[in-house]
């Protein structure tokens, strides 16, 4: 935030001015987590980085804004720890309970930050008025609030049981300190023995140590149940899915974290159960088209592993996400001695192929219904070198393996992986507009292909599909993980 300018015949005054209106918001914010002390809605330890958060802030105030959520950003940097957790020193069971400590720890600074300014800032604002210099704090602590708010988010997006757990930790304690004021009360009326008193007291003591104490911050599915569950993984073999079990590995990772790099060849497919992704993909024009989606049952990574062609794409993390991590020299081995799980697994990658090169062809399809279209209406093929594919009308097809040229605009080679329709109208709304992922170099139009080397192709009848169709009808049965 840019430091405010004033009129020079009252600079200093109103330097002055605004100088102890930052103390005067953050005093009142000392005083917001007392008072979540008092009412057991803060415990001890969250409250001493808070407070210190508050006095490195106030010896501030001469020199910068308000910025009291920079100190507490560096307690609760979970990268530092990410760190330090996949060193292979400690068993993977104690990695993930520190971390979900960890989350549970900045949820609890987060809330009482949140909480805090607003309060703050509504005190504030009663006492002084509506005046320049107040505005001017007021939004230096929005600007502060904007990042807690921020960190909060990514947290109940990907873990939403442990902002439960701090809510209802802070709801127990402030019941249990009605409780107690209410023992006090009658004691000082005389209606309570001093040694019941005494009795009562010492249970509410050890009552209040238990809500901090609880370990149980969210409930992390067992791999079991996580295999089971998977739209693609639950279908397989039993024996293939036990083997499954024994592989995975549970990690929990944060914001931008890098899963898949352009241009490598990825070693693990990671299964997303919580959290958002963030895709890169670089265009034949040299630009770059960057898309957010929620880790919902896709697979991104697997046509990589199968196709053995590095990746075209960057995947990352948008917020913190629940992994399972599958290296790939165990996928392969299964899929050799099954060969029959082939063109499930082929189908699988087709889903991700659809969902990064045609995003806004689905933006309408729930990816349920989605998986219901490609279960109904796919199937393989396989086009001898030489042989002039035809692409039907009403269909999507995808360029898995080999090369073509395209009959229609000789010269152009197309490589895998790639769109292929019969034309622009294949899949266009009313619109004359190509929306833009089309224009991205891995759409291509025609109706007749020559087959260079051997091609694999996906196809996809859509006859009496388009993408603002209603997809109530297409119903799947899966819960929202994804492997990458």
């Amino acid at each position: 935030m840019q430091p405010p300018t004033f009129s020079s015949s009252h600079k200093s005054l109103d330097q002055l001015n605004l100088l102890a209106t930052r103390e005067h918001l953050l005093n009142a914010v000392r005083a917001a987590y007392w008072r979540m002390l008092d009412d057991g809605s803060l415990s001890g330890v969250p409250a001493s980085f808070l407070m210190s958060s508050v006095d490195e802030a106030t010896d501030a105030v001469p020199q910068e804004p308000l910025c009291d959520w920079r100190s507490l950003k560096v307690f609760i940097d979970f990268r530092t720890c990410d760190k330090v957790f996949n060193m292979g020193i400690f068993p993977r069971w104690l990695v993930t309970f520190l971390a979900m400590k960890r989350l549970q720890f900045a949820c609890y600074i987060c809330v009482a930050f949140l909480r805090a300014h607003r309060s703050a800032r509504r005190k504030l604002g009663d006492f002084m008025g509506e005046t320049e210099i107040v505005s001017i704090v007021l939004n230096e602590s929005e600007a502060e609030e904007r990042e807690a708010a921020k960190l909060l988010e990514e947290i109940c997006l990907a873990f939403p049981q442990v902002l439960g757990s701090v809510r209802m930790t802070q709801v127990v304690c402030s019941m249990l300190h009605v409780l107690k004021d209410y023992i006090q009360n009658l004691e000082v009326e005389g209606l309570l023995e001093e040694k019941l008193g005494i009795i009562l007291h010492d249970l509410l003591m050890s009552g209040f140590k238990k809500p901090y104490d609880n370990t149980l911050l969210a409930k992390i599915p067992r791999m079991r149940d996580v295999v089971n569950a998977h739209p693609l993984l639950g279908r397989l073999p039993s024996e293939v899915r036990h083997a499954l079990e024994g592989s995975m590995k549970q990690v929990i990772k944060p914001r931008d974290t890098i899963l898949c790099e352009e241009g490598s060849m990825p070693k693990s497919l990671w299964l997303i159960q919580n959290g958002l992704l963030k895709c890169e993909i670089k265009n034949s024009n040299s630009s770059r088209s960057v898309m957010r989606t929620p880790a919902e049952e896709l697979v991104l990574g697997l046509y990589e592993i199968l196709s053995g062609k590095p990746c075209i794409y960057e995947i990352s993390t948008d917020s913190f996400a629940l992994c399972y991590v599958l290296e790939a020299k165990t996928l392969l081995p299964l899929l050799m001695h099954n060969p029959s799980l082939e063109n499930l697994f082929w189908q699988e990658s087709v889903i991700v192929l659809a969902k990064l090169l045609l995003p806004e062809v689905l933006e309408k399809l729930t990816m349920q219904g989605f998986r219901a279209l490609i279960t109904e209406r796919f199937s393989m093929s396989t086009h001898a070198g030489g042989e002039t594919m035809v692409i039907p009308e009403n269909s999507i097809v995808f360029l898995l393996g080999g090369v073509l040229t395209n009959q229609e605009l000789p010269g152009v080679v197309i490589e895998p992986p790639a769109v292929l329709l019969a034309s622009h109208q294949s899949l266009a709304s009313s619109s004359s507009e190509i929306p833009a992922p089309w224009r991205s170099g891995f759409c291509h139009y025609g109706y007749q292909y020559q087959v260079e080397t051997i091609a694999r192709t996906a196809y996809i009848d859509t006859l009496g599909w388009s993408p603002g169709s209603s997809a109530s009808s297409l119903t799947y049965g899966g819960g929202n993980m994804a492997l990458v």
